[in-house]
């Protein structure tokens, strides 16, 4: 019989085994950078296993131990567990989401993914929003819509500037989101603004500038903002190319003169629903070269929102493991094998991401490392303080790292392998499902 710190000692060294695999999975991933679909169905797999020792060998046995030591009801028993369950899903759903939001995502390749998603959409909706009010473009269909989003530039001007000075070259075409301008022609040739004579006012949906783009003229009148504008300019090349392949935008310049154009548009209600949905549309995916990107801008300097993540996702399975040791005998494999499968997919996939955000392949193998050693610490405290605690306190503690770990099957591993490996992860899902169930009833008669 070994003593307490030996105990706990060789819980941490039980749960750096099963953590160790970060460290193969990041170096794998540096090296080989495996396809996708592989790493996917590995992951998949682990998840599966991971499912199963939730669900047998930490909620199930966990009340049938409160059950017998408790002389409680299976229901008081199944409170005990749902309750740690609901608290540890909480607190990682809200403690990930705050991680990520600071620079955390990368590690997770696919939560990395639907963060600039997020922002993407939030970016593309709110230009939609503006553009809803030009009339003009409403003849677009959505391909065409998809291909002038990224073509836009929001500028912001103050009351009184000029945006287009009568005689000077127009290169862009403007479309007025917020504020008022005017329109002022120099009848008088005095090239002073207060003579001018006012031609129109122009309003949120207005257009300008693209009659003086298409027929290659200088501008014939001025345009001057009256209060504080938002504007969405348009270059010559791509507002000529867009019309080149719009027929039906060529056909509304056609019929349309200044001021037809101007009369019709503000006559034109906006359609917001209408350009948020053609929005949705546009946002179909997210190119390598964009995310790749995005990557190294959100990945740059958050190191520690990087290593907390990892932190958050590696704690609660180190806790379990040693709060569950106390012999040879106690050791559930099914766990221990679901943990060390789990870990190398998601390490491998995050290694090429963190190394696309700009860290070093030595930063990178030295993170997940940091996790080993902070296993065997968690892990051995956790066998420390909760083996001798009283069973309704290591059951709950045992719940609410469960409900930890399942939070992070659902919110990132089922999604990302799904993915990466679409349909036939469920296949694999069920394999490893089945092959932890089988170390979990291996020892029974």
């Amino acid at each position: 019989m070994w003593t307490a710190a030996t105990q706990a000692g060789l819980a941490g060294l039980l749960a750096a085994a099963a953590m160790f695999s970060v460290v193969i999975g990041s170096g794998l991933g540096l090296v080989l950078r495996p396809r996708e679909r592989i790493v996917a169905n590995i992951l998949a797999f682990g998840a599966g296993a991971l499912i199963n020792a939730l669900a047998v060998d930490l909620a199930y046995g966990t009340a049938l131990h409160l059950r017998h030591t408790l002389h409680i009801s299976g229901f008081a028993a199944w409170l005990y567990v749902a309750g740690g369950f609901v608290a540890g899903g909480l607190f990682y759903f809200f403690a990930s989401g705050y991680i990520d939001a600071r620079g955390g995502a990368p590690r997770h390749p696919y939560r990395m993914k639907m963060m600039l998603l997020a922002e993407r959409h939030d970016l593309v909706r709110s230009v939609a929003a503006g553009l809803s009010r030009v009339g003009l473009l409403r003849v677009l269909k959505p391909d065409e819509f998809d291909e002038l989003l990224p073509r836009l530039n929001r500028v912001g001007v103050t009351a009184g500037t000029v945006v287009l000075r009568q005689g000077d070259p127009v290169e862009s075409v403007y479309f007025l989101v917020e504020g008022q301008a005017r329109v002022l022609h120099d009848t008088a040739r005095t090239w002073d603004l207060r003579d001018d004579t006012i031609l129109a006012v122009l309003g949120p949906g207005d257009v300008f500038g693209e009659l003086e783009v298409l027929g290659g003229s200088r501008c014939s009148s001025s345009v001057q903002a009256t209060t504080d504008c938002v504007l969405m300019q348009l270059g010559r090349d791509d507002f000529e190319a867009l019309v080149q392949r719009s027929s039906a935008l060529r056909e509304a310049l056609l019929e349309l003169d200044g001021k037809r154009l101007a009369a019709n548009i503000r006559a034109t209600p906006g359609d917001e629903r209408r350009w948020a949905r053609l929005a949705d549309q546009a946002l179909g995916h997210i190119s390598q070269g964009d995310a790749a990107d995005a990557t190294r801008e959100h990945g740059a300097g958050s190191p520690l929102a990087l290593w907390l993540g990892n932190v958050l996702d590696a704690i609660p399975g180190s806790i379990v493991i040693g709060a569950t040791f106390t012999g040879l005998a106690s050791i559930e494999p099914a766990f221990l094998v679901a943990t060390f499968l789990a870990n190398l997919p998601e390490s491998m996939a995050s290694a090429d991401t963190m190394r696309r955000a700009g860290y070093t392949p030595g930063k990178i193998v030295g993170l997940w490392g940091s996790l080993v050693l902070l296993a065997v610490v968690m892990a051995a405290l956790g066998n420390l303080l909760l083996t001798s605690a009283p069973p309704q306190v290591l059951g709950v503690a045992e719940a609410v790292a469960g409900g930890a770990i399942l939070a992070l099957v659902a919110q990132v591993m089922m999604p990302h392998a799904f993915e990466g490996g679409g349909r036939y992860v469920a296949l694999s899902t069920i394999a490893g499902f089945l092959v932890g169930f089988l170390l979990s009833t291996a020892g029974l008669e």
